[in-house]
């Protein structure tokens, strides 16, 4: 999606080969500030002068007094700014992490086709319309060929080729009421002999050539082919190899990037092998990723990828740095950088979330933990967090020395219910907020929540990430969109990697996440160890019953 910003040969000198696992180190940290802001240049050098952070690990960005940047601005100002930065210094290689500062927008805007990607959308729109008229047409056929016409229009029928915005759902209505026709076409040619059975099987399969491909005729004749005579099998064979080299001529030319009449040169070749749904759903999944939509992301998480030169912005990117992903997701490790953020609902809040961070990791984190789950038994995705949660309370009660308050009542928390909180997890009050905490300093404290990070200004909202740092936490996190929820940080991946006093609170936070160019920010000192001095579990504590 985005080109080459700076010279490969330049860049290959700044990216090391493996970056370090844990600890994150001040000189390992970039600093970035909004330079149009007195009050995000004063946080950057305060952050850098209490953390030691050398005066050159200092960027600033002339950006908007807005929590919103656009795509474009982000592209061609935040983006090569950055990477610019980087390559011009022999430190580059080092970093490791990038600090937000009070400021710096929290999101980036979704991207933007231009006019000639706007009009290649509008002809393929139209494709998609003729070839799913097509599809349906063909079902006309196998209607009249079977039994007398249906006076009442078939469910899933396109009427006109003129119609755009063909969904996806209907894409997959007209394939279902084709297999339906095609069944009952099977069923009514059963009792056929002779030349009769002949004719009708040479009929079927000419329609399902049409509506699936050779592809589907050639899959059908492997699974049977124990009922076919010898001298078919190399001719079966030689139509295999055939239908895998226009199976990989077709990837060829549709791969990503590919141009737009390299992926019309494919459509003939898709028609064959794939048939009408083929085509329709290829033509549907380029206009999709033409349209690149749910492409807006927080900022800080868009920042993680701003080593990557081409990536998909659909939607979100498997997080290099997830400690959870299979070994061959991890290829972008070597280019993932955390990105952590200092910002709060005033510029005190800001300030008052570094020094709480310093002085806590000095004397280590103490208090109550707080787990408010919901006693969920069903809805698969919401209960495997709710469990996640209360194995996090066990875990919590019986391998470290804090003591842990858990809630499993559909309820949040009430008001002053929670004193002496040095952690805290729960959901789900969506931007409703409930004081229920008397936060310790250094408190860490996350609300699994849609939308609770996308404002730390907006004063008429009860936003979570914004009432638990004003209230008096020092760390939080949270989306700045609606995020899914299996892109949330699992409970006890993030607070167990932060309860060892191994990793910082950057450090834990994506090792724990899933995706990056999503919606998740970390708010709080991305340096600050809550358990360095006064650690509660083993590094290994994963691997123990």
């Amino acid at each position: 999606m985005h080109g080459l910003i700076v010279a490969a040969s330049v860049l290959v000198a700044v990216l090391p080969a493996q970056r370090a696992a844990c600890e994150l180190t001040p000189a390992q940290c970039v600093v970035l500030y909004n330079s149009d802001s007195k009050v995000s240049v004063d946080l950057a050098k305060y952050y850098a002068r209490v953390r030691g952070i050398p005066t050159d690990h200092l960027l600033g960005l002339s950006l908007p007094l807005s929590e919103s940047l656009t795509r474009s601005r982000y592209d061609k100002g935040v983006r090569p700014g950055v990477r610019d930065f980087l390559s011009h210094h022999s430190w580059g290689a080092d970093i490791r992490c990038l600090v937000t500062c009070y400021d710096i927008p929290l999101r980036v805007g979704a991207f933007r086709p231009d006019e000639a990607t706007l009009r290649r959308i509008d002809a393929l729109e139209q494709l998609l319309a003729e070839t799913v008229v097509a599809f349906d047409a063909l079902i006309e056929e196998i209607e009249r060929s079977g039994r007398p016409r249906s006076k009442a229009p078939s469910p899933g029928r396109v009427q006109t080729p003129a119609k755009r915005n063909v969904s996806r759902s209907q894409i997959e209505s007209v394939y279902d009421h084709y297999q339906r026709e095609r069944v009952t076409l099977t069923r009514l040619y059963q009792g056929l002999t002779g030349d009769d059975a002949r004719r009708a099987g040479k009929t079927t399969l000419g329609f399902i050539a049409r509506a699936e491909g050779v592809g589907s005729l050639l899959l059908s004749a492997q699974k049977n082919s124990s009922r076919l005579a010898p001298k078919s099998i190399p001719r079966l064979r030689s139509a295999a190899e055939a239908v895998s080299k226009t199976s990989h001529e077709i990837d060829r030319l549709i791969a990503a990037g590919s141009s737009a009449a390299e992926f019309d040169a494919a459509i003939p070749l898709i028609r064959d092998a794939s048939g009408l749904y083929g085509v329709s759903k290829a033509v549907f999944q380029r206009i999709d990723a033409l349209r690149v939509t749910d492409s807006h992301a927080a900022f800080d998480s868009e920042l993680a990828m701003v080593l990557v030169d081409d990536y998909p912005l659909r939607l979100w990117c498997q997080n290099g740095l997830y400690a959870y992903a299979p070994a061959d997701q991890k290829s972008l490790a070597g280019r993932t950088l955390m990105v952590g953020r200092i910002d709060g609902p005033t510029p005190e809040v800001a300030r008052r979330m570094i020094d709480q961070a310093i002085e806590t990791e000095a004397r280590g984190l103490r208090g109550t933990f707080y787990i408010d789950a919901r006693g969920l038994t069903r809805e698969e995705g919401y209960v495997t967090y709710d469990h996640d949660m209360i194995d996090l309370a066990k875990i919590v009660r019986t391998r470290t020395k804090m003591s842990v308050v858990l809630d499993q009542r559909s309820a949040v928390f009430s008001p002053g219910s929670c004193p002496q909180a040095a952690l805290y997890c729960g959901w789900y009050s969506l931007a409703q907020y409930v004081d229920a905490f008397d936060f310790v300093e250094g408190a860490v404290a996350a609300h699994l929540a849609s939308f609770e990070l996308v404002s730390l200004r907006d004063a008429s909202k009860a936003y979570w990430c914004k009432e638990l740092l004003a209230d008096g936490a020092a760390a939080t996190f949270g989306p700045t969109a609606e995020p899914y929820l299996e892109s949330f940080p699992m409970p006890t991946r993030f607070f167990g990697s932060l309860l060892t006093g191994q990793y910082t609170l950057v450090e834990a936070f994506y090792r724990s996440k899933p995706a990056n160019s999503w919606q998740h920010s970390i708010l709080g000192d991305p340096l600050y160890n809550p358990f360095k001095n006064n650690p509660q579990l083993p590094i290994d504590w994963e691997k123990r019953d």
